[in-house]
Formats: C-alpha cells, sequence, structure tokens
C-alpha cells in the first residue's frame, strides 16, 4: 500500500493503526505541483510524524527553504527521540481537536482534483508498549495557537502523566484538555 500519497483531507490513520509495528510506513510525496506550497508541506509532515511513517521523504533542495527545513528538523528530531514509540508502539484514535487557527484550503495535490484542507493544530496519540499513553500536538502555523483535545478515557486509560500547565475537564467518559 502506498503511504506516500495520503494527499487528502480529513484522513484518519486507520492503515497505520492496523500495521504499525509489523511493516515500515513511508512517508509522503510533496513535490511536483504542490513543491512551493510550505503549509502543505508542513501539514503533510507533521501529519506523517502523527500516523508513525518515516519523514524525510521530499527533495534535497528543502535544505535551501528555511522554513520548510527547520520544520523538517523539528518534526525528525521528535521522531528520534521517540523511534521505539513508533516502532514497538501501537497508535490510538488520534485525540479531537479544536483550535482557534481557521482551517485553510490549498489546491489538489499530485493528479488529486479535490482541494485540500490544512488543519494548523493536528493530534495523535500512541500506547507504548508498557501501556502508557503518549498525546502529541502540532502547530504548523506561524503563530501561536490556542487549543483543546478530547479523547475518551476509557480508551487512553485515563489522563495523561505529565498535566503541568494544562486545564483538564473530565465528563463521563470524555476528557477535554486545554
Amino acid at each position: 500500500f502506498l503511504t506516500w500519497i495520503w494527499l487528502h483531507s480529513n484522513q484518519v490513520p486507520a492503515f497505520s493503526a492496523v500495521y504499525t509495528g509489523f511493516v515500515t510506513l513511508l512517508g509522503r510525496k510533496k513535490k511536483k505541483k504542490k513543491k512551493n506550497d510550505v503549509l502543505f508541506f508542513k501539514a503533510n509532515t507533521a501529519q506523517s510524524l502523527l500516523y508513525g511513517q518515516q519523514l524525510g521523504w521530499c527533495n534535497a533542495d528543502v535544505v535551501n527553504d528555511k522554513s520548510k527545513f527547520e520544520f523538517l528538523k523539528k518534526m525528525v528530531f521528535l521522531r528520534y527521540e521517540n523511534s521505539e514509540l513508533f516502532s514497538k508502539g501501537r497508535l490510538l484514535r488520534p485525540p479531537v481537536v479544536k483550535s482557534d487557527i481557521a482551517d485553510e484550503v490549498t489546491g489538489p495535490a499530485m493528479s488529486f482534483t479535490d482541494d485540500y484542507v490544512i488543519r494548523h493544530v493536528m493530534s495523535g496519540a500512541w500506547r507504548t508498549k508498557e501501556g502508557l499513553v503518549k498525546i502529541f500536538v502540532t502547530n504548523i502555523a506561524d503563530i501561536e495557537a490556542h487549543f483543546e483535545i478530547k479523547f475518551s478515557q476509557s480508551e487512553y486509560g485515563g489522563i495523561p502523566y505529565d498535566t503541568t500547565n494544562l486545564d483538564i475537564v473530565q465528563n463521563g467518559d470524555t476528557v477535554t484538555v486545554s
């Protein structure tokens, strides 16, 4: 299955959730007609991280674009710091994100015809082999974002362990973190 053509809006990481730990997931195609779209590059790089895909599947000239390259380095370093989690952990249903930054629409990628909706703030959640849950939140905007995430306590196993500087509200099985 070609994970590098996951270039549609509103995707869910079902394939990654099933096959992580059994196959290596390649990164995303980010060239040709979307090559100069920095926001598209950042969105797909962040989503690749959250889905457990390999990062860096882009043209080598990414080093010539400071905004792309700096963002790629941050995501690669984050993936490297969590390499055991991404190779041996289990991907969970991503938390639902609400952000104060509006979605943006860009043109379609590759030979697709539908516009691509970009969310600036995205999230993902992974369970370690020891059973702990790690939640990632990415912001691809050039400005600070205020956001909240919601997830199921029964699926995630409760509230994250490091809750420094977070507001947490629990309502039944739903946990909201902002």
